[in-house]
């Protein structure tokens, strides 16, 4: 009988935390002894000789209410047909709505025991809607497990949906090794390629939506320039806020400060971290969207790269940046002077740069993928009896 099924609606190369973290968890998974059920758009990404066993199925990419109704329905009988052909004994949703929902839909109708993973943002999402409330409550509660990325979301899921802590399971997501290395002669030549030499680099990457606080940077830029003449903005990523960002950037003159990279690859998103001097990233929570940053990779990947960060103290970051030791956080993420002051204090004390930079690294390694795995095997792989809270 096959050991379990995972269900994502986002994989790489789909640009997303929620992939990168899945991918991470599931991606060496006994091949023999489980199936990774993923979009049709993520097939040209994988190799033909993956030693995974991937299944791939059409389905609807987007936000919208109508978009992640009719994925569901499009999912369901794909999950339904594998379920029912492979008898696994347990299914794995990695969202919490779109497959958590078709989980729970299968447990009703085959019995089927199912593990969901929550991140944030999904949690507080549905909260002000009285029917999706019930939903995402029954889907937590008849959960046989939970997983989730940091204290911060497991306090969610238990203050809000009132479900017992005792089953929910942290586990953090990791920075791949690759972020831990880099090509000096590649990096070199971006710099070069991006006219970024002897520039004092800021870099932030991450999708360009609201949340993620690029305009806050903007805005804190022309104090920076008072206090370091050479200031550079790199800003990697795209969404739907790109058009908001470049209207800040035309109508506060900071077209010479601010560089737009929309199209990077994961290949060579290692040479843009390490040709920076600091990574900033200031989220902040849209509670009338039920939005929030659940951890932020990111600035992990940043620490493996010796990049010192500047975060804000909400959601679940605190998890990932430990004040004063691998960056700083901002209490308010709405305040330019407050972010330009966090990042001149890095940027203008060397000794303080190298040492935030010396201990970025020794955090880096705390969330290893090899470490993550170890999570994973002692609390889940190696379980005796796993299912034991009903």
């Amino acid at each position: 009988m096959l050991k379990r099924i995972c269900v994502s609606c986002e994989y790489p190369p789909i640009i997303g935390g929620q992939g990168t973290y899945l991918k991470n968890l599931w991606g060496n998974l006994d091949a023999s002894q489980n199936i990774i059920l993923i979009p049709y758009q993520c097939k040209d990404h994988i190799k033909k000789n993956s030693k995974h066993n991937f299944i791939f199925m059409h389905t609807i990419l987007g936000e919208t209410v109508l978009r992640r109704l009719l994925r569901i329905c499009l999912i369901f009988p794909y999950i339904l047909i594998n379920v029912i052909k492979y008898k696994p004994q347990e299914l794995h949703a990695g969202q919490l709505f779109s497959t958590g929902l078709t989980a729970l839909m299968l447990k009703f109708i085959l019995k089927k025991k199912y593990v969901v993973y929550c991140y944030g943002a999904d949690l507080l999402e549905y909260y002000n809607s009285i029917l999706y409330k019930y939903i995402v409550k029954l889907i937590l509660k008849k959960a046989d497990l939970i997983i989730t990325i940091s204290k911060y979301s497991e306090n969610l899921i238990s203050s809000l949906y009132c479900i017992s802590k005792h089953k929910i399971i942290i586990i953090n997501p990791c920075v791949d090794e690759s972020f831990f290395y880099h090509n000096e002669n590649l990096t070199l030549q971006l710099k070069n390629q991006l006219n970024l030499t002897n520039k004092k680099i800021i870099l932030t990457v991450g999708r360009l939506v609201e949340r993620k606080g690029h305009d806050i940077i903007l805005k804190a830029l022309p104090i920076l320039k008072e206090k370091i003449p050479n200031i550079h903005y790199l800003i990697v990523g795209d969404g739907p806020y790109y058009s908001v960002l470049l209207n800040l950037v035309y109508t506060n003159n900071l077209l010479e400060l601010v560089t737009f990279c929309r199209n990077v690859s994961q290949k060579e998103l290692t040479s843009y971290y390490h040709l920076s001097d600091i990574f900033v990233m200031i989220p902040r929570e849209l509670k009338e969207k039920g939005d929030v940053e659940g951890f932020g990779i990111v600035y992990l990947e940043a620490n493996a790269s010796a990049l010192p960060v500047v975060a804000s103290n909400i959601g679940g970051i605190p998890d990932a940046v430990k004040d004063n030791y691998n960056g700083l956080l901002v209490n308010e993420p709405k305040d330019p002077l407050e972010v330009s002051e966090k990042i001149s204090e890095i940027l203008m004390d060397k000794t303080y740069y190298d040492r935030l930079s010396e201990n970025a690294l020794s955090w880096a390694n705390k969330f290893s993928c090899e470490f993550q795995k170890k999570i994973w095997n002692d609390k889940i792989e190696n379980r005796n009896s796993f299912f034991k809270y009903e």
